[in-house]
Formats: structure tokens, C-alpha cells, sequence
């Protein structure tokens, strides 16, 4: 009799158990009236810009700061950009962060239509920012980082 007693506390216990882990998992579907609905944006956004807004160039840095083969960096509409004058004196504009460590692009050296990142070694492109080369050369991030799918840089016209 006892035996039976415990047996069905134990088939209750599972029962509830069952309800509260269900109701943790699957909670009960609102009302209609209830519900809430995200709302639409007042303003739609396209480059932090309102799309009655035309794109424009805003200006960077200071040409006296342009030198052939080095590179500076600029904040622009939020932006940090890498401005990189080849070593004909071409100058081009690419994000600033390298997207193997996030370091600034602006401190690698840029010659033959390339910038270096110094830490990994990898070199970009300076007209579409793409891998040029090997991806993270330099040892230790050919171990660490040989594995990530080479990212290039975004490119801005200048």
C-alpha cells in the first residue's frame, strides 16, 4: 500500500513537472487584442542620411598631410577611413581597422598599389580592398588566424 502511495506521488511529481517544463518552453500564445506590434521607423535611413539627402564628399584631411608611399587616417561622417597615397601619388580611401585584429591600416606602409598591414602582414589592395597575397603571413597569426576566411577592406571614392 505504501509502495503504491509513493509510486503514484511520483507519477503526480512527473506530471507537474511535465506542465511547468511545457510552459517554460511553449508559453501560451497572447490574444490578438493583446499583442504588440513593432512599429515602422518615422525616417528610413540610408548611410546615416535621410534618402531626401544627396551624397556628397566631405573633406578629410589636409593635402599638405598627403605623403607618396604612407597613409593617414581621418574621421568622415563617422567613418574611420584610411587615406593611402601610392608611391606614383595616387590616393586612395579604404576602411581604417584591419579585419584580422582591428588594428588602424593608416601605420602600414604603402607602396605598389598595396598597404600592409604591419602586425599580420597582410597586404590589401588599394582599389578594391581585396586580400592581396597571403592571408596573415606573419607568424604567430598564420597559426592563429590561418583557419578565417580572408576579409578584405571597404574601399570610398576620393
Amino acid at each position: 500500500d505504501l509502495f503504491n502511495t509513493m509510486a503514484r506521488l511520483e507519477v503526480l511529481a512527473l506530471l507537474c513537472g511535465a506542465f511547468v517544463v511545457n510552459a517554460l518552453i511553449a508559453p501560451q500564445q497572447l490574444p490578438r487584442s493583446t499583442q504588440r506590434v513593432a512599429s515602422q521607423p518615422a525616417v528610413s535611413m540610408v548611410f546615416g542620411r535621410t534618402k531626401q539627402s544627396k551624397k556628397s564628399f566631405v573633406p578629410a584631411v589636409e593635402q599638405s598631410q598627403l605623403k607618396p608611399g604612407a597613409a593617414v587616417s581621418a574621421i568622415c561622417s563617422g567613418l574611420d577611413i584610411c587615406i593611402a597615397v601610392d608611391t606614383d601619388g595616387s590616393v586612395y580611401a579604404l576602411g581604417n581597422k584591419s579585419p584580422v585584429l582591428g588594428t588602424p591600416m593608416a601605420i602600414g606602409p604603402v607602396k605598389a598599389g598595396k598597404i600592409k598591414d604591419p602586425i599580420t602582414g597582410t597586404s590589401f589592395s588599394l582599389k578594391t580592398g581585396e586580400v592581396v597575397g597571403a592571408w596573415c603571413p606573419n607568424f604567430p597569426f598564420s597559426f592563429l588566424f590561418g583557419l578565417i576566411e580572408p576579409a578584405g577592406l571597404p574601399v570610398f571614392k576620393c
